[in-house]
């Protein structure tokens, strides 16, 4: 049995795999994440895993009340966790099922909530609860 190839075809087989070098080389041509190069005002000291957040709106007052729990690495000891935060108040911070109670230092013109936990959350997982 023979094959005979057609100019049409041939130039066909040649496009496609032209293409397939291109698609293929501009996948590769993308940078890998990386959590560390990524812009932002917030420090990388503290990366946030999971969020869980329970929401109970108050159509009378037009609030958003609820909790929010959020599992973090730590990687280097700090007493300080800076997130962005508009137009929120907070009733509690606690961190490792309430073995730490933090301060709430709030920013208006950053937008951020800094909480101060009287001892360094040390290196690890730990899990917030904000409420």
């Amino acid at each position: 049995m023979k094959l005979i190839v057609t100019a049409p075809l041939a130039r066909f087989c040649g496009a496609m795999i032209v293409m397939m070098i291109v698609v293929t080389g501009a996948v590769r041509a993308e940078p890998v994440f990386s959590f560390d190069a990524t812009p932002g005002k917030l420090p990388k000291t503290v990366v946030p895993i999971s969020y869980s957040i329970e929401l109970r709106p108050d159509a009378a007052s037009l609030a958003l009340p609820g909790v929010e729990v959020i599992d973090i690495d730590v990687r280097e000891p700090t007493a300080r966790l800076t997130l962005n935060a508009v137009n929120t108040t907070f009733a509690s911070v606690t961190a490792d099922d309430g073995a730490e109670r933090a301060e709430v230092a709030l920013d208006a013109a950053a937008e951020t909530a800094t909480f101060i936990f009287a001892q360094p959350l040390a290196v690890g997982a730990h899990r917030l609860r904000i409420e």
